[in-house]
């Protein structure tokens, strides 16, 4: 209701705020390198990254710099992973999905989910967020034999600076719900978990769009993914 009254109240600055940052958060390009590849020793590991412009390594200047290279050189010291990246600027779940049905069925251990942030700002509504996520889920399973699923929860979108008031409050707060309700459905879900995005509120850790991770943010980012995967692999 608080979104409903603020979107009445507030409709025209935020559709101006809106227009502009969403100029300047797509200047920044995804970044070149290596989208798939066998690296490393021990036991095999097939990981599938999944998502949106921060899964694709928006903010990073190559890909060994942003989620996917970070986390497979983590993992690489204590398996053999077979990795690819699937992600695209401007994703949401519903975009994801089409772009997975372009892939042939394959077993994956793991997938790694990085979204949220457009679908915030595509103003769906938490059903739609809640049925998508189902969606998403039974598509995974069914395409890629049931893989373990790591959802990266949403950022604090409410710290960005890319964003002039009120819109980072009207973002934030919207972000916060849809986390909060990621984490109640992961909570509930087989072979589902959730990685809050606890890292430092630190603007230099931020890309210089003020939207995106940057290097930094990354390493913190792959090493979380890692870690959790690493405790909760298979024997």
């Amino acid at each position: 209701m608080r979104h409903q009254v603020a979107t009445v109240v507030l409709g025209p600055i935020l559709m101006r705020q809106g227009q502009a940052t969403r100029h300047k958060i797509t200047l920044l390009p995804e970044p070149p390198g290596d989208r798939q590849g066998t690296i490393g020793t021990g036991p095999p590991l097939k990981l599938l990254i999944i998502g949106d412009s921060a899964g694709a390594g928006v903010g990073s200047a190559h890909q060994t710099e942003a989620l996917s290279g970070q986390t497979v050189q983590q993992l690489s010291a204590h398996y053999t992973v077979n990795w690819r990246l699937q992600a695209r600027s401007g994703s949401t779940i519903p975009a994801i999905m089409r772009h997975l049905k372009r892939l042939g069925n394959e077993p994956w251990d793991w997938v790694v989910v990085s979204i949220g942030a457009n679908d915030v700002v595509s103003r769906h509504s938490l059903q739609q967020w809640r049925d998508n996520l189902d969606s998403l889920r039974d598509l995974l399973n069914e395409r890629f034999d049931q893989p373990r699923m790591l959802f990266s929860g949403l950022p604090p979108m409410h710290l960005f600076p890319a964003m002039p008031q009120p819109l980072r409050w009207y973002i934030g707060s919207r972000a916060k719900e849809f986390d909060r309700e990621l984490a109640n459905w992961a909570a509930g879900q087989e072979r589902c978990a959730r990685l809050a995005m606890d890292f430092p509120a630190d603007p230099d850790l931020l890309a210089t769009d003020g939207f995106h991770p940057g290097p930094g943010l990354y390493v913190l980012w792959g090493e979380a993914v890692a870690t959790h995967i690493r405790t909760h692999a298979r024997p």
